[in-house]
């Protein structure tokens, strides 16, 4: 295993119940791999995506909807016809947090 996917499979296990960890690591790499192509991950896969890996449409929107509320993911674009990217602000506002928390100066990168 790399040390990008324990990263990315211990992130999730702090977020997700083991039953749902799994969906949502496949749903952030999904979404990541093809965020940067002429193919974003689009709201309307969401029943193709369900019958390729084996999930419930329940389950794919409740870890969706976590991925959103935690901050990992955004949407952009439209409502049915949008598309999703994994937010790379999740970290830096992560980053702040813990350096506040370590009683440690954050400003602002300009």
């Amino acid at each position: 295993m790399s040390e990008t996917s324990m990263v990315l499979e211990k992130t999730v296990s702090l977020l997700f119940e083991p039953k749902t960890r799994k969906l949502a690591q496949i749903l952030l790499t999904e979404i990541r791999n093809r965020q940067e192509t002429n193919n974003p991950y689009k709201a309307d896969e969401y029943q193709d995506f369900c019958k390729k890996y084996g999930f419930s449409q329940t389950q794919y929107y409740t870890v969706l909807s976590k991925l959103r509320d935690f901050g990992l993911v955004r949407k952009y674009g439209g409502h049915h016809e949008g598309c999703y990217a994994v937010n790379s602000h999740f970290i830096l506002q992560l980053l702040k947090e813990w350096l506040s928390f370590l009683g440690a100066n954050y400003e602002k990168p300009i």
